[in-house]
């Protein structure tokens, strides 16, 4: 199912990457439930429910590099995304 994951990457935005004031934005053409926020080492730091708004608050992370996961609607997980908190 390579081909389906290229398709999730596609279609699943966040921005502004880095994020400078704490405040995350995504755009997805597929059902999200949650982002899942790692650190480098592989530990999941946020688990953050998505809101119709399309933000997530990551004020409470200390600057640095991330990976965020989506979680879709069917469980299933999407292509993580490099993150960088300023």
């Amino acid at each position: 199912s390579g081909v389906g994951n290229a398709r999730q990457k596609e279609s699943f935005r966040l921005y502004p990457n880095p994020v400078s004031d704490g405040m995350l934005f995504y755009k997805s053409s597929v059902e999200l439930i949650q982002l899942n926020i790692y650190n480098p080492e592989g530990q999941l730091v946020l688990e953050q429910e998505i809101n119709e708004a399309g933000t997530i608050d990551l004020s409470n992370l200390t600057p640095g590099v991330y990976f965020a996961e989506p979680v879709l609607s069917n469980g299933e997980t999407g292509t993580s995304q490099k993150l960088i908190i300023r």
